[in-house]
């Protein structure tokens, strides 16, 4: 009986051998991916060079009463093939966009008006994208002496926003191309506040970028700022609002 039993365990050994395999059938390692995913080459970001910053433009080609034809130009970037003027309106905010497959495009645009103006470079290849600084200038009316300031840009309370009762400071920023040499063409604000669309006048003749106003009841605010230059030209801002509670 000892001698089966004997038998019994040696045969058991010899099959545990069996199913752990030779050297050779310890697997195959992992292959690494003959198709890689190829990486997207992302266009360059162009740089702006017409027209300039935060100027008047006054070398468009006049073509009516109420229209000149300006040129942009912009720097060439790598792994592009088509760029995207966005040409904002500052006057109404409108956006129009023009594609182009070279880095310069003439642009009919309307006299005594101001613009934003960015470019953003694309490639056939790749859904990466580059995009410049924003500028903006004043397209100019022929024999122009003096341009409108830029809209004024609302800053806080930011548009929407809720706050708390009592004296709210409300803040803007504003620019006008005519500022040369550090010296501000801007001359003063006028601020419109209501608890209606029927904007009233709350202050005039602010000559800093901030005023701070009574105590406000709780209720939603409407609210705008004109800019005035020295010449008596005066620019809007949009109408925000914020909610007191």
């Amino acid at each position: 009986m000892k001698k089966i039993n004997n038998i019994i365990i040696a045969f058991a050994l010899l099959s545990l051998l069996m199913s752990c395999g030779s050297d050779d059938d310890r697997g195959t390692a992992i292959q690494p991916n003959p198709n890689p995913e190829v990486q997207e080459l992302q266009p360059g970001s162009p740089q702006l060079q017409f027209p300039l910053r935060d100027v008047v433009c006054t070398t468009g080609i006049f073509i009516s009463d109420t229209q000149s034809n300006v040129t942009f130009t912009w720097t060439a970037t790598e792994n592009t093939d088509s760029y995207d003027l966005v040409l904002t309106n500052l006057n109404d905010n409108s956006v129009e966009v023009f594609e182009t497959p070279t880095n310069e495009l003439p642009v009919d645009l309307l006299q005594n008006n101001p613009y934003s103006w960015t470019i953003i470079s694309k490639s056939n290849a790749s859904t990466l994208t580059g995009t410049s600084a924003d500028w903006r200038f004043y397209n100019a009316s022929q024999g122009v002496s003096n341009a409108a300031p830029y809209p004024t840009v609302l800053t806080s309370p930011v548009n929407g926003m809720a706050i708390a009762t009592g004296a709210t400071q409300l803040t803007w920023e504003g620019a006008d191309p005519d500022n040369v040499d550090n010296v501000n063409d801007i001359v003063a604000y006028d601020v419109f506040l209501s608890t209606t669309m029927d904007l009233t006048i709350a202050t005039e003749n602010v000559t800093e970028t901030s005023f701070t106003t009574e105590a406000l009841a709780a209720g939603t605010y409407y609210w705008r700022v004109e800019t005035i230059d020295s010449v008596g030209n005066r620019t809007s801002s949009q109408v925000n609002t914020f909610n007191v509670q």
